[in-house]
């Protein structure tokens, strides 16, 4: 949910200073938008790993697309995107390495008979 509240506030800050903004074509603000909802929306999975890395890849569009799209000259526009990307980011990272704990203890717990790990067990 904090995900798509940044996304809302970017369109807004990033449409609000397109009128403003001289020598940037208004269609690098919207194909910025457009990416970074669409990624937003990708997030909303239900697998919880696609979701943590479809943030995190979230973010980091976020960050770059002001150099990508080349409108760093208008600054609240890049703030904006900066900002949202890295709270984004800070809040994905948590996500991302819980799911690396977890496939790891997975791993290492074997097929569901955790409690047997250390011992010989003949029964399959």
């Amino acid at each position: 949910m904090l995900l798509l509240l940044g996304i809302v506030c970017l369109a807004v800050v990033t449409w609000s200073y397109v009128s403003e903004a001289t020598g940037v074509a208004p269609w690098k603000f919207d194909l910025g938008v457009t990416v970074t909802w669409l990624l937003a929306l990708a997030a909303l999975t239900r697998h919880r790993q696609w979701a943590a890395w479809i943030r995190l890849l979230t973010a980091g569009w976020m960050i770059a697309a002001p150099h990508l799209l080349a409108f760093t000259g208008v600054a609240p526009a890049l703030w904006a995107y900066v900002t949202t990307g890295m709270i984004v980011a800070v809040s994905s990272i948590p996500g991302v390495v819980s799911l690396r704990v977890w496939q790891q203890n997975r791993g290492l717990m074997g097929s569901g008979r955790w409690w047997c790990r250390g011992s010989v067990s003949k029964f399959p």
